[in-house]
């Protein structure tokens, strides 16, 4: 009879110690917040205007160490003052696939990535270029990132992209102003 009281007793301190357990806070991994991973900004260069008149705009990466693979670049401008407007990929990745390219009505919707089996590429360069030509002579215009743009970097789910940095041009005098820093949207 001792035997069998002694199994119950290891029976009830086992199961006791088991549901302790199982009720007891639980320290969850903490997850890596967007600060902590989003180092890549985006910024729109100065315009180069050649004597035609015809224009182009490099669009600059700094990556700040994250292994990006994709970019998609939301963008607006004013359909009034700028026109045949265009956009390609410029240097920064190696034989890049274009997976979205839509210009409509003062807005440029632009994805690339690298291609089919290639690592991410970190470091400074130019992602693309936006081609356009002036339709007013006069005033300001701006070339601006809107929220939805997103940078994509290996082994990180949400978006890399810290900032953005449009840019303001004088049509007049070709004086070009950029825009303050902005976060991007998580």
């Amino acid at each position: 009879m001792s035997r069998t009281v002694l199994l119950i007793i290891l029976l009830i301190a086992g199961v006791a110690g088991l549901l302790a357990l199982s009720i007891s806070p639980k320290q969850a991994p903490q997850p890596e917040t967007q600060a902590s991973v989003a180092q890549t900004s985006l910024a729109v260069a100065a315009p180069k205007i050649d004597s035609l008149g015809n224009s182009s705009a490099d669009i600059i990466i700094n990556t700040q160490g994250n292994k990006v693979t994709a970019v998609q670049m939301e963008m607006t401008y004013d359909p009034q003052v700028l026109g045949n407007v265009d956009i390609k990929p410029g240097p920064f990745f190696t034989n890049p696939t274009e997976l979205l390219k839509k210009i409509d009505g003062g807005k440029i919707s632009y994805a690339l990535g690298v291609g089919l089996g290639q690592k991410g590429v970190s470091g400074n360069g130019v992602v693309a270029t936006i081609s356009f030509i002036k339709l007013a002579n006069t005033g300001k215009t701006s070339i601006n990132f809107a929220p939805k743009s997103l940078v994509s970097a290996e082994g990180i789910i949400q978006s890399v992209l810290r900032n953005t940095r449009g840019i303001t041009f004088d049509l007049s005098t070709l004086i070009f102003e950029t825009q303050p820093s902005t976060p991007s949207a998580k």
